[in-house]
């Protein structure tokens, strides 16, 4: 089952929206207590992601470095 992000329709006020778009929508990223852990949640998911995701759909044994920057 696929999971959306938090859309606009579920958000109420003014701020919801500005937090959901500088956060992206992802609920541990959007209830995160500071920008600062919005941040680091944002930053490990996108490395996970390019580490073990990309890397299996390439077929490619790649440093997360060298990933990350592709």
């Amino acid at each position: 089952m696929e999971l959306p992000g938090i859309g606009l329709t579920e958000l109420s006020g003014e701020n919801d929206y500005k937090k959901n778009w500088f956060r992206g929508g992802f609920p541990n990223a959007l209830l995160a207590g500071s920008d600062a852990e919005s941040q680091t949640w944002l930053d490990d998911f996108i490395r996970s992601y390019i580490e073990r995701d990309l890397a299996h759909l390439f077929g490619v044994e790649l440093s997360s470095v060298i990933l990350r920057n592709f």
